[in-house]
Formats: structure tokens, C-alpha cells, sequence
């Protein structure tokens, strides 16, 4: 368990769990008002969503998948859509213009957006790639959790197309893919020390919403109906 309570130390450190925190409950907001569509779903998950973005640089990606979300389960409701995009602009808006002057301690991802740059880079994909298989399938950290992950997935194929665990799948593998970037942005570090620090922690930050996946998707005992005599129809002896 040495293992376990040092990933968790070192996400603690940095926001980790805040963000994680913070993610589970966009995840159940935006389920909640993918089912009701009810405002009240769509004003917390905004929130929560500005609270991700004022936590980290990978809270703010993770709020603009959600906007994406939005937009997927109502593209005919533009009233909802611009307005979660809106209440993340305007909140995050003054704090970027007060912190983007500030001398930084940590990476700046945007800074790094340059097309050159990232496909100079691109051979790096695939040894992170393994890297976040290996710390997956690392027992010491994440026990069975990620194992479950597939598991499920094949036994109920079926459910794959209901859309609360279709929106979640989708938000899984795009927030997969961003944790791939930093590690193609990010060039000023050997990268397998990169990933020592750093990839427990971005599991972490996906974690909420593989846990409900597995939740969804979990199989279910199926039983035959009990069939009942009708009234008036004796019982066999």
C-alpha cells in the first residue's frame, strides 16, 4: 500500500482530490440534467465546472469537455449550451487576465500550443500510452478498479447504448486523450520522470467517472419472472 498512499499524498499536494472531488460532481449535475433537464442540474454543474477551472490547468480542460457535453445532449437548446460556456468564460475571464502576468511555478500547457512543437513531439505517445496501462494495472495503487473497467464493458456490451453511459464513455475518452498532451507540451523534463510524478495523479483526476461507468454497467443477476396462478385457478398439487 506504500505505493497507494504516495500517489494520494502527491495528488493531495497539488489539487488532486479537490479536482476530483470537484469532477464527481459535474459528472452527477450533468447526468441528472441529461435525464430532468431541470436548470437547477445545469447552474451546479456550471459551477463546479468554474470551481475545476480555478483549481488547476487540468480543471479547465475538463470544464471545457463538459461545455462540449452540454452541447452534445442539446444541440437544439442553444440557450443552455452558450449560457454553461458563457458562466465559464466570465468567471474564469478575470483570473486569467490577474494570474497570466504572474511569474508561474508550475507548466503552462497553452503555452506550449504550437503545431511544430507538438508533432516534434509526437513520438512520445506511445511509451505514456503504456505507462498509463502499466499504473492502471499496478495492484499496489488502484487494486481491481481499473480492471473492472473493461470488464464491464464486455459482459453488458449492451448497455453501451444508453445515453447517461454513452455521455459518460464519451467524457472518459476524451478527458484520455488530454492526459496524453501534457506529456507532448511538456518537454523541459525527462519524460519518465514526467510520468513518475504525474500519472497516478491525472488517474485520479478520471477516476470519477470510470467509477460510475463501473456503477452503470455493473451485471445484473437475471432472474425469471415468477408466474402466479390466476384467481380462481387451483394450484397444481
Amino acid at each position: 500500500m506504500a505505493g497507494q498512499r504516495e500517489a494520494s499524498t502527491e495528488a493531495l499536494d497539488d489539487g488532486g482530490h479537490a479536482l476530483a472531488a470537484f469532477y464527481a460532481g459535474t459528472l452527477v449535475s450533468l447526468l441528472n440534467w441529461q435525464q430532468d433537464r431541470r436548470a437547477c442540474d445545469l447552474a451546479l454543474c456550471a459551477l463546479l465546472s468554474i470551481c475545476m477551472a480555478w483549481t488547476k490547468q487540468e480543471g479547465l480542460y475538463l470544464a471545457a469537455i463538459n461545455a462540449a457535453a452540454v452541447f452534445g445532449i442539446a444541440p437544439r437548446r442553444p440557450k443552455a449550451w452558450i449560457g454553461f460556456a458563457a458562466a465559464l468564460g466570465l468567471a474564469y475571464l478575470p483570473w486569467h487576465i490577474f494570474a497570466h502576468p504572474l511569474p508561474r511555478t508550475d507548466e503552462n500547457y497553452t503555452g506550449h500550443l504550437h503545431i511544430g512543437e507538438i508533432v516534434a513531439h509526437l513520438p512520445r505517445v506511445r511509451p505514456v500510452v503504456h505507462g498509463f496501462l502499466v499504473r492502471a494495472f499496478y495492484w499496489d495503487d488502484w487494486c481491481v478498479f481499473w480492471f473492472a473497467l473493461p470488464a464491464v464493458a464486455l459482459l453488458e456490451r449492451a448497455r453501451l447504448r444508453r445515453a447517461p453511459v454513452a455521455l459518460l464513455w464519451f467524457l472518459l475518452l476524451m478527458h484520455c486523450l488530454l492526459n496524453i498532451t501534457p506529456f507532448v507540451l511538456v518537454t523541459n523534463w525527462i519524460l519518465y520522470q514526467l510520468m513518475a510524478v504525474t500519472q497516478n495523479r491525472l488517474m485520479l483526476h478520471a477516476a470519477p467517472a470510470a467509477a460510475l461507468i463501473i456503477g452503470l454497467q455493473w451485471p445484473r443477476v437475471r432472474r425469471e419472472p415468477i408466474k402466479l396462478p390466476e384467481p380462481g385457478i387451483p394450484r397444481p398439487q
